[in-house]
């Protein structure tokens, strides 16, 4: 285990927080794919087999059950000896939730933080917070960049939007909604 990855853990932290009021201990588990946990060096076509939601699920579970913490009784904690809370947020907290369902009886408890729990396409409402709370220099120049893309794109104006991409140092993109998805994706950064 390379503990030199793992996220910080301050009082403020669900996880932390619990562990402190019930005398327990907070264990990180690095989702497989993210950081150093890569089953292969690549990500060539053999590695996606091996990141599905069922073992996204399977894996907390089979550490919770098999591992031997290094401290000391670490191993005399297993969910049937001592109660394990799960406890994820966003895309993790689903995970809580389906783990919960689809494997009833390991963990005491679990808590999914901000967890979707409904498919909605086009969420638009995502982003009002992150427009409303974000330096108000800051969003009015957000606002300004996704209203002259989408009037070159309405224009179809393939050598404005080229320009526009090369600003942003993505001038490599074949696709406008790539573009635009990167655009986007760097406001969802602000969620943290």
């Amino acid at each position: 285990m390379d503990t030199k990855a793992t996220l910080p853990m301050t009082p403020s932290t669900v996880s932390l927080h619990t562990a402190q009021q019930q005398n327990g201990a907070a264990i990180i588990i690095e989702h497989r794919f993210f950081g150093f946990s890569n089953p292969y060096d690549n990500l060539k076509s053999q590695s996606p087999a091996l990141l599905t939601i069922q073992q996204a699920i399977d894996d907390p579970v089979y550490f919770a059950t098999t591992a031997d913490l290094p401290m000391c009784g670490g191993d005399t904690v297993k969910p049937g000896q001592a109660p394990w809370i799960l406890i994820e947020g966003s895309y993790s907290g689903s995970l809580t939730s389906y783990t919960m369902v689809n494997k009833p009886g390991i963990f005491w408890a679990g808590y999914g933080s901000s967890a979707t729990v409904q498919t909605i396409t086009d969420y638009y409402d995502y982003f009002i917070p992150i427009r409303e709370y974000m330096p108000q220099n800051c969003s009015s120049d957000v606002q300004a960049v996704i209203a002259y893309l989408d009037k070159m794109h309405a224009a179809n104006d393939t050598a404005g939007i080229q320009t526009l991409q090369e600003a942003f140092a993505l001038g490599a993109l074949d696709h406008v909604g790539d573009f635009a998805t990167a655009r986007e994706l760097s406001l969802c950064f602000s969620q943290s």
